[in-house]
């Protein structure tokens, strides 16, 4: 049975607002882009700088979103 694998790289990243240990099973986007909503209240909050990207990160065993704010995302799938 040949099992897919996504490598997922950050480039410069800035910020990482996450849990430690986090899960997910498949259900939805696992990344995203942010709302211009939730950008503006993260840069008031952390100050942001001008040319990142801030990426929202999907789990199913916590409530609260995570976030990473990087220049740019690659993902791969491998298997």
């Amino acid at each position: 049975m040949d099992v897919e694998k996504i490598k997922i790289t950050f480039d410069r990243t800035y910020m990482v607002i996450s849990t430690f240990c986090f899960t997910y099973e498949g259900n939805g986007d696992f990344w995203s882009l942010v709302t211009e909503n939730e950008a503006v209240e993260l840069n008031k909050k952390y100050g942001v700088t001008q040319g990142n990207q801030i990426f929202r990160l999907s789990c199913t065993n916590i409530d609260s979103n995570m976030y990473i704010i990087a220049k740019a995302i690659e993902a791969q799938i491998t298997n």
